[in-house]
C-alpha cells in the first residue's frame, strides 16, 4: 500500500518494485508483443519487466482513480462492481497482440478475472499474467484485510489451476528467493528471514493463538471469535446481535476465585486503553478486581497495558485491537461481549483525538470528519451497541471522558471543542433516557493531565507540573462501582450537574 515515491528503511519503493519486475522477467519471460501493467500497483514492476525483457511497455489499461482498491470491499458483489468501474481497456494498445499483464499480487482473484476478460474483449490474442509477488497463500494478521485463508485463491489452487480459473494462457509469480534478491539479499534465509513474508510462507513472526488454538498468556481477541462464528456460515445479523438481546439481568457463572476490591467481578470495557488515562484506568480497575476488556488501535500498546494490569494484581485482560472509527466492528464487539460475558457492568468511553488546533475556516474536511468520528460518532455507536448489555447488568455504569474545551470554547479549538460539546449533549440525552433504569450515565473531565494529547496541544507546557494519568483514576472508580448514585453528572474541575 506504500506510494511509489515512498522511502522505506532508506530504500525507494519505486526502485524496489522495478527490480522485482526485472527479476520476474528473468525467471519467467514468455514470447509476447507488449507488457501492460494492471494500474496503479503493477506499474513499477511492469516497467522493470519490460526493460529486462526488452519488450515495449504500454498503458493498455486505464484506471478510474475515483474507485478504490477492490479486494478490501466487504462483499463479493461489491468487489465485482468495483472492478467494472475501476478499469477500462485501451483497445488500440491491445488488439491483435500477445499481452503480458503485470500485477502486484493476486488475493481472491476477483480483479484478475475481470481484467483478463476485459483485455481479451479488447482484442488481445494471448494473455499472460505475471505477478510481482509470490502466491499469497496465508492470511495476514498484521493489518491487511485477508481474514480467511479459504478466501485466498493461492491457498485453494496450484498455479496451473489458478491460470485456468483466471482465464490466462500462462501465469507465473516471482519466486520467494527472487523477491529477496530484488531487495538486495542473496535469497531468503529460512532461519532468520529479513522481512515478514508470512502471507507467502505461513512462517509468522509471532505465534497465532486465534488460528492455532494454543494456550497463550493473552486471551483471544473478541472480534476473532465473531469472525470465526461468521466463517462457520452465520452472517452478521443472524446471530445474537444487540437487537436480539433481552433486557434482563443474567449472572455470569465462573469458577474463578472471587476478586477483592470495589469493582470485584465487574466486567468493564475501557476504550483508548493502550496509553495515558485509558491505560491507567485499566490498571486501577484491575487492582479493584474488575474483569477487563480493553480496546485500542495498537496491539503492542494493549499488551503493555495488559502487563500493567497483571502487575497490579489483576486477571488477564481480554484484548481487542480495534479502531473505533470502524463502526461496524463496534457492533461485532457488542455481540461478542454478549456471547462471552452475557452483560457489561462498566463502559469507560475514553478514546479520543485532538484533531488539529486551527482557525475554524482552515480545518481540512477530512481531519474534521475523522475527529468527529472518533470523539463523537464512535461514542454514539458504543451507546447504540452496548446499551442492552449495560441494562442487563444489575448496576450498569457508563462513563464518558470529556474536557473543559467543550464549555470554554477557546480560539482555535473549534474542532476538538465541538466534538466534546457534541459528546456532552449526547450523554445528557442518553442519561435522561435511562433515568428510570439501573444504569447510571456520567461525564468525567479529568482536567489537565500529563498525556500525549495534552503535550500535543501545549508543547511548551511544563508537563512535570501536571498530574500523571495514575493520579486521576479515583473518580473513574467512584463512578464505576455499584454504590455510585450519581447520574447525569459532570464530574471533575467544572463539577456542575448536567
Amino acid at each position: 500500500f506504500a506510494r511509489p515515491d515512498s522511502q522505506v528503511d532508506g530504500a525507494s519503493v519505486y526502485e524496489a518494485r522495478k527490480r522485482i519486475g526485472a527479476e520476474l522477467a528473468r525467471e519467467s519471460n514468455v514470447a509476447a508483443d507488449v507488457v501492460v501493467p494492471v494500474p496503479d500497483s503493477g506499474v513499477p514492476a511492469s516497467i522493470g519487466y519490460s526493460e529486462a525483457a526488452g519488450l515495449p511497455f504500454e498503458l493498455g489499461i486505464i484506471r478510474n482513480h475515483y474507485v478504490g482498491r477492490t479486494f478490501i470491499e466487504p462483499a463479493q458483489q461489491i468487489r465485482n462492481l468495483g472492478v467494472k468501474l475501476k478499469h477500462n481497456a485501451n483497445a488500440r494498445m491491445l488488439q491483435g497482440k500477445r499481452v503480458i499483464l503485470v500485477d502486484d499480487s493476486i488475493v481472491r482473484g476477483t480483479t484478475s478475472i475481470k481484467i483478463v476478460e476485459m483485455v481479451r474483449a479488447a482484442g488481445a490474442i494471448e494473455v499472460h499474467m505475471r505477478i510481482a509477488a509470490p502466491p499469497t497463500m496465508h492470511s495476514c494478521f498484521y493489518g491487511i484485510d485477508t481474514p480467511r485463508r479459504e478466501d485466498l485463491l493461492a491457498a485453494r489452487m496450484d498455479v496451473a489451476a489458478m491460470a485456468d480459473h483466471i482465464g490466462v494462457d500462462s501465469l507465473a509469480f516471482v519466486s520467494l528467493d527472487g523477491l529477496y534478491r530484488a531487495m538486495g539479499e542473496d535469497g531468503r534465509d529460512p532461519e532468520a528471514p529479513r522481512y515478514c513474508d508470512a502471507c507467502f510462507t505461513g512462517d509468522y513472526p509471532t505465534r497465532l493463538a486465534d488460528r492455532d488454538g494454543k494456550a497463550l498468556p493473552r486471551q483471544l481477541p473478541l472480534l476473532a471469535e465473531l469472525a470465526e462464528r461468521i466463517g462457520r456460515g452465520h452472517e452478521i445479523g443472524t446471530g445474537p446481535m444487540m437487537s436480539d438481546i433481552p433486557i434482563a439481568p443474567t449472572p455470569i457463572v465462573s469458577t474463578a476465585p472471587a476478586a477483592e476490591g470495589r469493582l470485584a467481578g465487574r466486567v468493564a470495557l475501557v476504550t483508548g486503553a493502550s496509553r495515558g488515562i485509558g491505560a491507567a484506568v485499566a490498571a486501577r480497575f484491575a487492582a479493584e478486581g474488575a474483569r477487563l476488556v480493553l480496546t485500542a488501535r495498537t496491539v503492542g500498546g494493549l499488551e503493555d497495558t495488559d502487563d500493567a494490569v497483571r502487575a497490579a494484581g489483576g486477571r488477564k485482560a481480554t484484548l481487542v485491537p480495534l479502531d473505533l472509527r470502524d463502526f461496524g466492528k463496534i457492533d461485532l464487539l457488542g455481540a461478542s461481549l454478549f456471547e462471552r460475558f452475557g452483560r457489561l457492568d462498566v463502559l469507560v468511553a475514553n478514546a479520543g483525538t485532538l484533531g488539529v488546533l486551527s482557525p475554524s475556516g482552515h480545518i481540512d474536511p477530512e481531519v474534521w470528519q475523522e475527529t468527529l468520528d472518533l470523539n463523537l460518532t464512535a461514542n454514539w455507536r458504543l451507546i447504540r451497541g452496548l446499551d442492552p448489555l449495560l441494562r442487563r447488568a444489575e448496576a450498569g455504569r457508563a462513563i464518558f471522558t470529556t474536557a473543559g474545551a467543550a464549555s470554554r470554547a477557546p480560539a482555535y479549538w473549534g474542532l476538538y471543542a465541538a466534538s466534546k460539546a457534541g459528546l456532552e449533549a449526547l450523554v445528557k440525552c442518553y442519561a435522561a433516557e435511562v433515568a428510570k433504569t439501573n444504569l447510571r450515565v456520567n461525564l468525567l473531565d479529568p482536567g489537565p493531565t500529563r498525556t500525549l494529547l495534552r503535550a500535543k496541544a501545549f508543547p511548551g507546557e511544563n508537563a512535570e507540573a501536571l498530574p500523571t494519568p495514575d493520579q486521576v483514576t479515583d473518580p473513574f472508580v467512584d463512578l464505576a462501582e455499584v454504590a455510585c448514585e450519581k447520574h447525569g453528572a459532570l464530574v471533575g474541575p467544572r463539577g456542575s450537574r448536567v
